[in-house]
């Protein structure tokens, strides 16, 4: 549990120093209300899901925290990648 919390305020505040960049750099202002609604849209909710989890089920925030593959052989496809494989899809979304 412990090791959770240390986390979350870790990578919380960090995710919100990102994303803040990403957009009030570009704005070259921090007067971009948009960009503080879009924060606050994402962040908020993100924020109660968190303290729900970590009073009610803390083992399911652990799994979804955890980014090591279960297994060392196991390789995710994205979709891109799949997309790739098949040329007529490739086809596809090149026209």
């Amino acid at each position: 549990m412990r090791e959770i919390k240390k986390k979350i305020l870790l990578f919380l505040p960090l995710g919100i120093i990102v994303v803040g960049l990403m957009l009030f750099l570009p704005a070259g202002s921090l007067n971009y209300w948009q960009a503080w609604l879009f924060m606050a849209i994402l962040f908020i909710p993100f924020l109660f899901v968190v303290a729900y989890l970590l009073k009610h089920d803390p083992e399911l925030l652990e799994r979804r925290l955890r980014t090591k593959e279960k297994e060392a052989g196991e390789v995710n496809e994205t979709s891109g990648e799949k997309i790739y494989e098949n040329p007529e899809l490739f086809g596809l979304c090149v026209d």
